[in-house]
């Protein structure tokens, strides 16, 4: 119930902190590149993964989501203020303008690189799932 955006930059900065951004990035060989946030429910709880896509065999836990029809957002600026502004575009204006359902299981964000969740200039991407 305390999950909060702030909670997750606060990970993302501790991570970036600890050398392990970076780290992952070094293994940024898929098709997506940048940091990967994918938040699911489990067990009534809240998931948070962050990793990069990649091809190679990592040290890392691995994870995957469903296949699904996705929209991307897109805008730059301080993550966290504008992963914020892109979740209120999309679920106070843009869902009324379309006819498809939106899938709630998860959410899938993407920081662009240069990673620094600081960054005034971060591109950033939010894949909202479609049913």
């Amino acid at each position: 119930n305390d999950y909060s955006r702030e909670k997750k930059l606060a990970v993302l900065k501790k991570l970036e902190k600890d050398g392990v951004v970076d780290e992952l990035l070094n293994y940024n060989t898929g098709q997506i590149k940048g940091i990967i946030l994918h938040e699911r429910v489990v067990s009534d709880e809240m998931e948070l993964m962050i990793g990069v896509s990649s091809v190679d065999a990592t040290p890392f836990n691995e994870t995957y989501t469903e296949s699904s029809d996705f929209t991307i957002f897109e805008g730059t600026g301080r993550a966290g203020a504008l992963i914020e502004d892109i979740y209120q575009y999309i679920f106070r204006r843009w869902r009324f303008k379309m006819n498809r359902d939106l899938n709630c299981n998860f959410s899938i964000e993407v920081i662009k690189s240069p990673f620094d969740v600081d960054y005034s200039e971060s591109k950033i991407q939010v894949w909202q799932s479609l049913e």
